[in-house]
């Protein structure tokens, strides 16, 4: 799979760079654009790039901050390559910075790896195949999915009964556990909702406080 380049930042003109406008804000302008799929068995590769409005334009320098252990980043030619395996599917978070020398600024993509029938994998995610213990609790919770690939990314929302949204976030389940202990741990003693989300499947688990 090699899909069209990808233009996922803008810096902006020097003049945004003298002392004065730094003091005020001026930063490099971000676009955010998802990433394509990666299938397991299959290899992957995708080459982000960047644009510079200066004239002449300044050298731009890619460095990979997070990535997926089946993935690699070359910084010379900017192209993301791996193939995952089977066991390597899920939702992975790939975090890529980009400076001119002037200024610099991250950007966070999220990447689908399917099944090797292209499938998503996220159909897995049922009451059967993730675990949350204990429950009832006194705040702190362990939530467990054996099925997941380490570093999978997980959207998180704690409600209340009536539907209040109480804690939000992306992570990973260790994040997701340690935030929604946090919050519980003061929490008043009642019932709460999570709602736990992989791609495309989402699960709501009951929570006793007491």
């Amino acid at each position: 799979m090699q899909p069209a380049n990808l233009v996922f930042v803008q810096i902006q003109p020097n003049k945004c760079y003298n002392q004065s406008d730094k003091q005020s804000g001026c930063s490099i302008d971000l676009v955010r654009n998802p990433l394509p799929p990666a299938r397991a068995g299959s290899v992957y590769t995708y080459q982000p790039s960047a644009t510079d409005e200066d004239l002449p334009a300044n050298t731009l320098t890619f460095t990979a901050e997070r990535l997926p252990v089946w993935l690699s980043f070359d910084p010379v030619t900017h192209t993301l390559s791996g193939t995952p395996s089977a066991e390597e599917t899920g939702v992975f978070e790939v975090r890529l910075k980009l400076s001119d020398g002037q200024a610099e600024a991250e950007q966070a993509f999220e990447l689908l790896v399917e099944g090797p029938t292209g499938l998503h994998p996220e159909g897995r995610l049922t009451e059967e195949t993730v675990r949350l213990a204990p429950n009832p609790t006194k705040g702190v919770i362990a939530i467990q999915y054996p099925q997941q690939v380490k570093g999978s990314i997980f959207q998180a929302v704690l409600l209340s009964l009536e539907g209040q949204k109480l804690v939000s976030l992306r992570g990973t389940l260790p994040e997701v556990n340690e935030a929604v202990s946090s919050y519980l741990l003061q929490a008043g003693e009642r019932m709460y909702v999570l709602q736990l989300s992989l791609g495309k499947e989402t699960l709501h688990l009951k929570i006793v406080k007491q």
